[in-house]
């Protein structure tokens, strides 16, 4: 949660202000020491532009396909668009370039260490 609020350029002041509550509230809820109502959640939620999901269990906001870029969009509409050879191909390709992507890093970690 602490990321999505700074994501989104809020203070946990801000943030109680907004939902009003008291700050502390969201210095619980930050830390895990107290739980939002299901209200709340879905309050926190909707102003941090984050799933339920992502909320609970932590996932990587870089991964939440909940909210597409304009762009993003455009190309899923452009590859339905294709018969299922192109689209296979496509997918190949994706995963070859996310597998290059993944052994830059490991590399460029290792290198780091």
């Amino acid at each position: 949660m602490k990321t999505a609020i700074q994501t989104r350029g809020y203070t946990q002041k801000e943030l109680s202000e907004i939902l009003r509550v008291n700050q502390d509230t969201i210095t619980n809820y930050v830390k895990e020491k107290s739980l939002p109502k299901a209200d709340m959640l879905l309050n926190i939620c909707d102003l941090l532009d984050i799933s339920i999901d992502w909320l609970i269990k932590g996932d990587d906001n870089s991964n939440n396909i909940r909210h597409l870029t304009d762009e993003e969009k455009y190309l899923i509409k452009i590859f339905r668009e294709l018969d299922s050879r192109d689209q296979e191909e496509i997918k190949l390709n994706i995963k070859v370039k996310h597998k290059l992507m993944l052994d830059r890093k490991a590399n460029t970690n290792k290198c780091n260490q």
